[in-house]
């Protein structure tokens, strides 16, 4: 009998130290920061994304800046082809084409587990009843991200609105 209440004593402290040690084993999401590099309603390049559904591109060397062109101000992209891509790469997050104003794309939060990158954003759109300046569109928010020793090699992306994924895409960190 006391053989019998010494394995379920054992049994039952096993399993609490496996309770506490293996969720700590799993992968952590780490917060990733970012800064703002150019949010616009459209780049004033007299050209345009031209999808009309949400997108993100990943920038991670300065010749893929040249992706972006037309699509984004030119200030951006000087900016991107100036940038440390050792410690930092780009996103570009689009909303797609518009058919008039009142959009805007506010990028939120960017997180990493294991080989994916999420990316948070809000699509705001106009209100219902109100009225809209009818011109094209293309809103855009572009960031600089911190890029951890960690983050190397190839990544998934996913592009989160509203807790959905509107997108994904792959990429190589060097």
């Amino acid at each position: 009998m006391k053989k019998t209440n010494l394995s379920l004593v054992l049994a039952a402290a096993l399993l609490v130290v496996l309770g506490v040690i293996l969720p700590a084993c799993r992968s952590q999401e780490t917060e990733l920061t970012f800064k703002t590099i150019d949010r616009r309603i459209s780049p004033g390049t007299g050209e345009y994304y031209e999808n009309r559904e949400p997108a993100l591109i990943v920038i991670s060397t300065p010749q893929e800046a040249a992706q972006l062109d037309n699509f984004v101000n030119p200030e951006a992209i000087e900016h991107l082809k100036g940038m440390d891509y050792d410690n930092y790469f780009a996103l570009a997050v689009f909303q797609g084409w518009k058919f008039s104003g009142g959009y805007e794309v506010n990028l939120t939060h960017v997180s990493s587990r294991n080989n994916q990158i999420t990316v948070e954003v809000d699509f705001q759109e106009p209100l219902p009843g109100f009225q809209r300046e009818d011109q094209i569109t293309s809103p855009y928010h572009l960031v600089q991200v911190e890029k951890p020793a960690i983050l190397e090699g190839r990544l998934t992306f996913l592009l989160r609105a509203e807790g959905n994924t509107v997108a994904t895409s792959e990429a190589v960190l060097p």
